[in-house]
């Protein structure tokens, strides 16, 4: 509700957030959530390994993180959740085909939807060789087995459509505010106007960033694809 009022988050999307919150619980027993990347700092493996009936498949290489995540849940999670990991661990550059065979077996011992939420995220340009790794997994099972949805983790720091109203007032309140006094403290780099293409139908916008690299908008450039081509 704070972000509404203060005008960073839309209204439609304060209204969805307050709806899931609201929920008294969230069943999950009738899904299977394959995470790639399961240790991933932005993925959601404990918030769902504290569910109920939750049952994940996770990919990750082995390490301190992985076996954190296992003594979580031997400690933590309730005793119908089910955490599913290779052995040894799994290499997502290296292992990809073995990785997409695995979760088509493991999954098809149930005909529970299958929520397949690539997030591996990797430095420079091997973060686009393991979206590619990613994506060809995602290829493979969207092909073999029906009932499956995809969640991705978007980023602002890419080019996309906006509702016109959440532009027309962000200029609004840029104009109003002390952007020049702003951008001379930070020397050019911060409180810069969005790069919004109004004239557009639907309104689109570029929030590509130097700071991230061409590396990072191409995964995550591939990654939204990845989604509408599946969606459509």
């Amino acid at each position: 509700e704070t972000w509404k009022k203060y005008g960073c988050l839309e209204p439609s999307a304060a209204t969805r957030a307050a709806a899931v919150v609201q929920q008294p619980s969230v069943n999950v027993t009738n899904k299977i959530f394959c995470l790639l990347g399961v240790t991933s700092e932005m993925g959601p493996a404990y918030q769902l390994l504290k569910l109920p009936g939750a049952t994940v498949i996770g990919v990750a290489r082995s390490g301190t993180r992985l076996q954190h995540l296992r003594d979580f849940v031997e400690k933590e999670s309730p005793k119908s959740t089910t955490l599913q990991i290779p052995v040894e661990g799994a290499d997502l550059l290296k292992d990809f085909v073995a990785i997409a065979n695995w979760i088509l077996d493991i999954s098809s011992q149930s005909n529970d939807q299958l929520v397949v939420c690539p997030l591996t995220y990797m430095d420079g340009e091997a973060f686009v060789r393991v979206t590619v790794a990613m994506d060809a997994i995602v290829t493979h099972i969207l092909k073999r087995r029906k009932n499956v949805a995809l969640a991705y983790l978007t980023s602002p720091a890419t080019v996309y459509t906006i509702p016109r109203e959440a532009a027309i007032n962000a200029k609004e309140r840029y104009d109003k505010s002390n952007s020049v006094w702003m951008r001379f403290l930070t020397m050019g780099y911060g409180f810069q106007p969005a790069n919004t293409w109004l004239q557009d139908d639907p309104v689109i916008l570029n929030g590509t960033m130097d700071l991230q690299g061409p590396n990072y908008c191409l995964a995550k450039t591939l990654q939204q694809w990845r989604c509408m081509v599946a969606q459509s």
